[in-house]
Order: structure tokens, then C-alpha cells, then sequence
């Protein structure tokens, strides 16, 4: 019970890390301080981790997973966008 609680707020916490840098984005429409080779990395890292979860069939590690890559792969357009 208590690693299952744990586990599930790291997961939030994880997954809502990248809001308010895509929030500050949104607003500023400025991303020239954003590092892509950063941001490509944790796309396909998080990519990666739905795989795993997938594959554990575990909901917590794709669902977190899943957030966080839609969230970073959000960023990298922007990045792209706001050149």
C-alpha cells in the first residue's frame, strides 16, 4: 500500500514537471533558452518508458509516461514553432 503511494506521486509529480515550462512557452511563445538535444532525449526516453510499462503491464509507469511524452513532445514542436 505504501509503495503503491509512493509510487503513484512520484508519477504525478514526474508527469506535471514539464506543465508549467509548456505553460511558460504557451505564454511567452519564446523557447530559445529550451536545450532540443534535452528535450529529443526526454521524449524518447518517456517514449521508452510506455514501452517498458507496456510490456510490465504496469498503469502507473504508462500512464505517467504517456503524460510526460505528450507534454515534452509538445515543447520539442514548439521548439520548432518559436525558432
Amino acid at each position: 500500500m505504501l509503495a503503491t503511494i509512493i509510487g503513484s506521486l512520484a508519477a504525478f509529480l514526474t508527469a506535471s514537471s514539464q506543465l508549467p515550462q509548456l505553460i511558460k512557452i504557451i505564454k511567452s511563445r519564446h523557447t530559445k533558452d529550451i536545450s532540443l538535444p534535452t528535450y529529443l532525449a526526454i521524449t524518447i526516453a518517456a517514449f521508452l518508458w510506455v514501452i517498458y510499462g507496456l510490456y510490465l503491464q504496469n498503469l502507473i509507469i504508462i500512464s505517467t509516461n504517456v503524460v510526460t511524452f505528450l507534454f515534452v513532445f509538445v515543447i520539442v514542436c514548439f521548439k520548432f514553432k518559436y525558432k
